[in-house]
């Protein structure tokens, strides 16, 4: 059986509806750790190590796996073996399917594949894995969480911390961290342990949080489009410290106005924000949509063609010009900021 959702795989969990086989794949990382790690705690209570067996499934032949999952356990009714990132000889062993379909009743197999490279839609033997976990065991997807799911996530953690938060900071928090849950949840802990059971301030964050290098310099396009020229400055300087590329700063600010454009473009149509979605490459409901919305107003279409061809002037001069590109970015930052409409 292949879960459509996590909320699938939990009501299982909480029915004690279990199998023998287990396939968790995806983006989010935290995600399968979270659940290999609530299955372990399940099937293999109290245990001192030598019921869960871990193989790196790199440089693991499938008959060593069959041979643990043919183990007794000790001391318990089960034995966990999990499979990080199976090797290709195991996609491809042509007996797995041997293996999937007759898995002792006292062993439960977890595959863990964070991997991008796994692509059950391009790649037969990806496939075919998925399709026995879907014949004999089940299988979930775990992608990245929507804005809405991770605002819930800050909340429910807080809450847990016996503490309390709004939701502005949540969402603030969020777009301090991204989609990263690992980093999420670190900060988080940060956080609660900074609290101690008191009401989460702005003041607390700003102290604990620490952004990723992409909230920062999305904070730096946000500033420009505001026309705080001292703050972007300053964010601006932080970045060039960490030795973040120009190149790199620019991609992104070009990225940030190629937003505000499309959103324009799709506002002046009558097409919503959610419509729009596909167009930019995003999940309907996603934040940047949203702000891309609010910003375009701002700005009249001439003016956001200028700024796009600003940006793409720049990054010529930093790629052929013998300027710092330092100086070069903050030259086209002033540029910008002459062209906003107040």
């Amino acid at each position: 059986m292949i879960y459509q959702t996590e909320k699938d795989l939990l009501k299982d969990i909480k029915e004690k509806k279990y199998y023998n086989l287990y396939l968790l794949y995806g983006e989010e990382s935290y995600l399968i750790d979270l659940y290999s790690q609530k299955l372990s705690d399940i099937f293999v209570k109290e245990d001192s190590g030598f019921n869960i067996t871990n193989f790196d499934g790199e440089n693991t032949l499938l008959k060593a796996i069959s041979d643990v999952a043919e183990s007794l356990p000790f001391f318990s009714d089960k034995r966990v073996i999990i499979i990080n990132e199976p090797s290709k000889e195991i996609f491809d062993n042509k007996y797995l399917e041997d293996f999937l379909s007759d898995i002792p009743k006292f062993s439960i197999v977890i595959f863990k594949i964070k991997s991008d490279s796994f692509n059950p839609g391009k790649t037969a033997s990806h496939k075919n894995l998925l399709n026995l976990c879907d014949k004999y065991g089940v299988a979930i997807c775990l992608g990245e969480r929507k804005e809405t799911d991770l605002i819930k996530y800050v909340m429910t953690y807080i809450k847990k911390a016996e503490s309390s938060i709004e939701k502005n900071q949540a969402q603030n928090i969020i777009s301090m961290c991204g989609n990263d849950m690992n980093k999420l949840s670190y900060e988080l802990a940060k956080l609660t342990a900074y609290a101690d059971k008191n009401p989460i301030t702005d003041e607390m964050i700003e102290k604990t949080i620490i952004p990723t290098v992409e909230a920062q310099l999305y904070d730096l396009s946000n500033c420009i489009n505001r026309g705080n020229l001292p703050k972007a400055l300053e964010i601006l300087h932080k970045l060039l410290i960490l030795r973040e590329e120009p190149l790199k700063i620019l991609g992104v600010l070009y990225n940030f106005y190629c937003n505000i454009y499309k959103a324009k473009i799709s506002l002046d149509k009558g097409i919503s924000k959610d419509e729009s979605s596909e167009l930019f490459g995003l999940r309907p409901g996603d934040f940047r949509i949203r702000n891309a919305y609010d910003d375009c107003k701002k700005y009249n279409e001439s003016q956001i063609i200028k700024i796009i061809s600003i940006l793409a002037e720049a990054d010529l001069s930093i790629k052929s010009s013998p300027l710092p590109g330092e100086f070069i970015i903050e030259k086209t930052i002033t540029e910008i900021m002459t062209l906003r409409k107040y």
